[in-house]
Parts: C-alpha cells; structure tokens; sequence
C-alpha cells in the first residue's frame, strides 16, 4: 500500500499506519471506504487462500452409525468480510472448525456452506458473529444463515434480522432434536409480539407500573417511564440520532421497544437493566438508575443469563490510575534484561519495600460471570511458578491481586481462559494487569483462550540509547501528557524499545531505495503501529538532517484539528494504550542532494478498530486513542513488556525552534 501524499519542492513527507487488525497485510489488501465513510480493508477476490473445504454436503450415510451430519450454511450481506463463526463441542472445548480462515475474508452476498459429522449425544455451540454489529440482514443486503442435523433443518433465520454483533446456538445431536438453553439466548426479531408470546411479554412483578418503573424478571425492558440520565448524570443521546454515536437501534427498526426520544430503555431485554447512548463523544453508552417495581411473594426464576447489549461496543473498566513514573535513575541499572548477580539483600529499597534491587511484581485480574475458566501464572527462566491463581478459585467478578518482590531476569506471564472468549467484554467486564513497581506493562481482557507475554524485570535500556533516541521519545512524550491530560485521562508515557528501534532503522534504510517515488510505503508485515517521514533536497536546506522535534511536531502539530484519518499521525503518536516507541533513521546520497527517511514505531498498534467506532463521524476517533487498552498488535515489544521509565526524563532544554 503506497501513500499518494505528494512530495513537493524537497518538503517533508509523512504516512501513518492505518491499522484496522494486526492480520492487516498489505500485499494483499484492497482499501476502499464503507458506508460509514470509514476505511475497509478486505482480501482481494482473487486471493487462492480463500477456497470451500468440501465439494459436496455429507449426509449420515458418510457417518459412522454413531455420528449424525450436521450442514451450516449462510449467505453473506454486502459486507461479507465482517461475519466470522465457530463450531465448539461444548463439553471438551474442542474446536471443530472456524471461518473465515487465517488472514481470508468471505466475499459479499456470497453462499458458503460447510458439513461435518458430529457424535451422537455430544453437545456443540455454532457461533455467528458481525464485528461491525448490523448483523447480515436486512439493511446491508440479505444476508441469513441456516443449519441442519441428519435431513432435518433446525435452524433458519429466513433472511429476517435475528442478531446484531454475536449470537450463539447450543444442541445437543441425538435421533431426534433437543434444544438446549445457551449462554447468549438467540435473539427473536426485535418488536415481534405474537400471541405466542404475548403472555411472556406481560410483567411478572407486583405494584407493576412501568411509567415509573420496570420489573427485575423481565431486566427492566418493560420500562416506558422518562427518565434521560445515565447513573452518572449524563444526558442521553436520542435513539432517532446518529451523533455523537452512531448506532442501529432506530426507532423505526424496532418498533415494540419504544424508543422515544431519549429515554432509557432496554430493548428485548438483551442488557441488565435500562440503558442509552450518551451525548459524551468519549463515553458510548452507560446504563440509566431505573427503579425497580414492587418484588412479588414468590421470585421468579431468571430464563437466561444475563447479557450485555448486543449492539453497543462494551465500555473500558475503569482503571486505577496510574501513578507519576519515576524519573530516577535506578541505584544499579542494567543495561541488558540479565538476572541480577549476587543481590544485596540487606539493602532496602523505601519506595517499593523490596530488598536487594529486586522489583515488586503485581498483578491484578478479574474474573468475568464464568469465573471457573479463569487461571493465570508468572514462571521464571527455570519453569519455576512465582507467583499463580489456579482456575475455579476465582468469584463470580471476583477481583485479586497478588504482588511479591523478585530479582531482575526474564518471566512468563500466562492468563487462560479454558472456554476460549477470555475475560472481557461478553460476560462481564474481567481484566488483567501487570505492575512493575510503579508501570503498567501489560493490560487486557479481551482475548481467546490465553495471553502468553513475557515480562522482563530491571531492563533499563537507557545506556542503549543515542542523544536523537532521547529527543523522539521526549517530543512524544511532551505531546502525549499535554493531550491525555487535556481529555481528563491519566498520562501513559512511551519507554524505548531497542528492538523496535533496531526494526524500524531497517525500514528506513530498506525504503531508501525509493527516494525518487512520490510518496512512501509502510512495511507490509509489521504488526505495531508506524509513523514515517522523508525530506530530500539540499544537505543545508530541504536534505538537512531536521531535529526529531521538528518531525514530530509534524506528525502532531499540524494535525491538530483534522478529522480522522487526516490527523493519522497525530492518533498514531498519541494512541494511549501504546506504551513503547522506537524510532530509525536512513539516508543516502540522492541527485545533487541528500534523502533521510525517519521511521517510529508504536507498540501496541496505534490506529485499531478505528471503523467499529465510526471513527470518520465527529470525534469519536478520540474514544479508542484514549482507551487504555486495545487488542491489535503484539502485547509486548520483542524484548518483551518492561519498565524502561529510565529512557526518558523530564528535561525538555534541548527542543529547537524550527
């Protein structure tokens, strides 16, 4: 992917990395622009990766006589590239198949059908999922999705909306059907009110009046009162607009739940109690304080587990913010992430309690509504376990911390969730964090089955650093205080990474060879975020070598202002869930003049799920640049996550005027 911004009269030329996943591969991606105006990335048609995994359907006479067939096909909407599934055997967690297939997208209004045969009195989970969350129909096309066991069909949505982002099917296979209850119950359409399940649809609770109140067995969605505030005094956005949050939940779409104006609801009762979009560009949606109505004699069991809303992207838990880092340098700094030999024990060091230069380890983690699945460790060089919380030992959101002092060296981290939907955002708000001393170096929640990292313990990569290493870390950093503090949010500094810096010198000395192209290309298989940048001219004029402020100040500066992704380099620099930076340098000789390329590098990638937060409309770009977490890009640098709050300091004497 080349950039077409035009190098003119020797000025400097920059590109930021648009990331919409850490898949993203350039050599093979088409870029065009959605509905929403936000930037689509998808496999071209031709790519041979993308093949059908069977040439006809199987039936029970391909099955052993303990096996049925099972058929899940479906046709994709206009915008095929957002749906992907799994099938599970829900007892083993044993994978059956997934799709799309590794870096593939399926095609739009496309039919794709696959076949297994499956064990008689097993129980399996098919998943459907739409990352853009409109489901695959009916707006975007006529997208629909069926399956069957032996000859029967069991499922079918009938080209009717069903679902919005993510739906689940659990059944057990026998001679003969038997629905199971799922942990996300299947939607039926929104507004339907049949005589079927009128009768449902009538409150269950006493003193019922639902103008001021709603019933907790139905999770508040009978609720019709006028309340307009979320629990935190903010005011909520209309259900009929689309600013400062996009959503489909239009009144007209589901006419049964009215959504008037901008009142609290819960529509189809998919949520735990009333909620709405909020007028704040940063907070999506919050949920409202609705009275509960009268409790009748005899509670009523709940059906299903409680879920969150279907269509509205989970909110951030709300982190403990983080302290000042300490400038300091360390009494024994280590220049390589080596164990420390021959530690002084007698020595104590006040500000973290911990003896002999060891660092104090934290982690903190909190289980989601499945708390059996959840189970982490830190092992050291050897395999011996430091520090661990076995599964089934966690509450239902249960939250634990557990810290203890070690000696500097290299540690796997490794958090597992056994059922493979991690710890955060379907079934509760679950996070991990890991503290050295006063950093955060590593954060999550939202993942698959586990997150291994390793975590290295006194590297000070300080004495590795040149005096223009020092200057792009601290023209960012400057940057990034002012602009996380201005949006009330806690600074979160860059360290240097030298084997960010190392890569990123490759790219700039690799892409010197297209001096004499307009514009410049970022590095196809680079999973971290990037910013580039080019001048070429006259060694005293334009091919001088420019101080890293005055880069940077590009990059930021001159990008305040702009919508996204024309401030690309500025959401790049600033993105607030990066934690490490490192920047490299080419140049060579070039007509009569000089070319320099510079290169920085960002880890964790900048510019994520920027179109899953409509990030073209207005501001809500700044909702996932000031998140403290994202999940594209590798967790850690390829040294792995550190400290390193000892490669920058507070000096701010050197920056030049341009």
């Amino acid at each position: 992917m080349r950039s077409l911004r035009p190098q003119q009269n020797g000025l400097l030329v920059s590109a930021a990395l648009l990331m919409a996943s850490s898949s993203c591969d350039a050599s093979d991606e088409s870029v065009d622009y959605r509905r929403d105006g936000s930037v689509r990335r998808r496999r071209q048609d031709n790519n041979p990766r993308e093949e059908k995994r069977f040439s006809r359907h199987l039936t029970d006479a391909d099955c052993s006589s303990a096996q049925k067939s099972f058929l899940f096909s479906f046709q994709t909407d206009t915008y095929g590239y957002e749906t992907s599934w799994f099938l599970r055997n829900t007892a083993t967690n044993e994978m059956i198949d997934f799709g799309p297939p590794p870096n593939v997208s399926y095609g739009d209004l496309t039919i794709y059908s696959y076949s297994y045969c499956l064990d008689l009195g097993s129980t399996y989970t098919l998943a459907i999922e739409d990352n853009f969350g409109d489901g695959m129909c009916c707006r975007n096309g006529l997208g629909a999705y069926e399956f069957s066991i032996g000859d029967a069909k069991v499922y079918s949505t009938d080209f009717k909306k069903t679902f919005h982002d993510y739906v689940e099917h659990t059944f057990t296979v026998g001679t003969k059907y038997t629905s199971l209850p799922t942990k996300l119950p299947t939607q039926r359409p929104a507004g339907a009110n049949t005589e079927e399940n009128s009768e449902d649809e009538a409150p269950h609770c006493a003193a019922s009046d639902p103008t001021t109140c709603g019933c907790s067995d139905k999770l508040q969605s009978d609720y019709r009162g006028s309340i307009d505030t979320t629990e935190s005094g903010v005011t909520c956005q209309r259900w009929r607009d689309q600013t400062p949050h996009t959503h489909p939940y239009l009144p007209e779409d589901f006419p049964g739940e009215d959504l008037t104006r901008n009142y609290c609801r819960n529509p189809g009762g998919e949520s735990e109690r009333p909620w709405c979009f909020t007028t704040d560009a940063i907070m999506r949606w919050e949920y409202c304080d609705v009275p509960i109505c009268g409790v009748p004699t005899t509670l009523r069991p709940s059906v299903s587990p409680t879920t969150r809303p279907t269509l509205t992207p989970t909110k951030s838990p709300e982190l403990k913010p983080t302290t000042s880092p300490t400038l300091a340098p360390t009494a024994t700094p280590s220049k390589q992430p080596t164990n420390k030999p021959t530690p002084d024990q007698s020595v104590l060091n006040a500000k973290n309690g911990c003896y002999g230069g060891d660092i104090k380890v934290k982690v903190e983690v909190r289980a989601d509504k499945y708390n059996d699945d959840t189970g982490w460790e830190l092992v050291d060089a050897t395999g011996t376990k430091i520090m661990s919380q076995a599964q089934n030992t966690f509450g239902k959101e249960e939250y634990k911390m557990q810290e203890k002092c070690v000696p500097h060296g290299t540690y796997t981290f490794k958090i597992v969730d056994k059922y493979g939907d991690g710890i955060c955002c379907r079934y509760g708000q679950g996070f991990f964090r890991i503290w050295l001393d006063d950093r955060e170096v590593l954060n999550g929640g939202s993942f698959n089955k586990e997150v291994v990292a390793n975590i290295v313990v006194g590297f000070d990569p300080h004495g590795l650093m040149t005096e223009r290493d020092h200057q792009y870390l601290e023209a960012h950093n400057i940057r990034r205080k002012e602009w996380h503090e201005e949006y009330n949010k806690t600074f979160v500094p860059l360290v240097y990474s030298p084997m960010l810096a190392a890569d990123a010198k490759a790219w700039a000395e690799e892409l010197l060879w297209s001096c004499g192209v307009v514009g410049i290309e970022h590095e196809g298989t680079n999973s971290f975020g990037e910013n580039l940048a080019k001048n070429t001219g006259d060694p005293k004029t334009w091919g001088q070598l420019y101080p890293p402020e005055n880069i940077v100040r590009r990059w930021i500066d001159f990008e305040k202002g702009l919508p996204y992704p024309s401030n690309g380099h500025l959401t790049a620099a600033l993105w607030r869930a990066g934690k490490y930076l490192g920047c490299g340098e080419g140049a060579r000789e070039f007509g009569r003049g000089v070319c320099r390329i510079q290169v920085c590098r960002y880890g964790r990638a900048s510019n994520c799920d920027m179109a899953k937060f409509d990030s073209r409309n207005g501001t809500n770009w700044l909702t996932p640049m000031l998140m403290n977490y994202t999940r594209c890009g590798p967790d850690c640098p390829q040294e792995g996550c550190f400290d390193g709050t000892q490669s920058w300091t507070n000096v701010t004497s050197w920056m030049i005027d341009s």
